[in-house]
């Protein structure tokens, strides 16, 4: 015998708010390939295949990804030609610098890509905060949503080739003594975000 739809309906918002329920603390970072547009019309212009800039963009992804795990981050997924991962609470937050500053190193060696246009460089944001899981395929990955996700891409606009940015709170969890950190001097920001107001963050620069 079929449920009342009155049952249907209880039973369907409870599945909603305990979606909305899950929710942890975590680190999220976004890595970005630069220059994947110019690259692009380039290889319009010059009559190269797509595959010249697939290819490159896979390296980058398969690299990254293989580092990230390597600091013991969790790979959520590839948005184009950036990566989004996650790391638990219990990470030393200066360890996803570390990792970041490795995955900007790592393609130097690679000769196709260390120089002229087909040369490797990305760019990264941090932030750190309360996330809800947002996975709606059952699935074992937990896909973060909230004003820190949110967050943590509206800031990435704002940092060049091999440059961190992070949020204050990533910040505050740093617990760093002076401004600087791996060879990178802070700089401090302020932007106001378009639905998430004023915001502070801090950009790490090459010394």
């Amino acid at each position: 015998m079929p449920k009342p739809d009155s049952i249907n309906k209880i039973e369907n918002l409870t599945d909603t708010l305990e979606s909305f329920v899950e929710s942890k603390d975590l680190f999220v970072l976004m890595i970005d390939l630069c220059d994947s547009t110019e690259l692009k019309q380039y290889c319009i212009e010059s009559n190269l295949p797509d595959s010249f800039w697939i290819m490159r963009q896979k390296i980058f992804l398969a690299r990254t990804a293989k580092i990230i795990r390597q600091y013991n981050g969790s790979i959520v997924k590839t948005i184009g030609d950036e990566i989004m991962a996650i790391f638990e609470i219990d990470i030393d937050a200066k360890k996803i610098i570390q990792c970041c500053t490795e995955v900007f190193q790592n393609f130097d060696g690679l000769k196709q890509y260390n120089k002229g246009k087909f040369k490797i460089n990305s760019k990264a944001s941090i932030d750190f905060g309360n996330c809800v899981n947002g996975d709606i395929l059952d699935s074992t990955q937990y896909d973060p949503i909230g004003r820190c996700v949110d967050r943590c891409a509206r800031i990435s606009k704002f940092v060049n080739q091999n440059e961190i940015v992070f949020s204050e709170e990533f910040y505050e969890v740093l617990q760093l003594k002076n401004d600087t950190i791996f060879g990178y001097k802070i700089s401090s920001l302020s932007e106001s975000l378009k639905g998430l107001g004023k915001i502070n963050f801090y950009k790490l620069i090459s010394i």
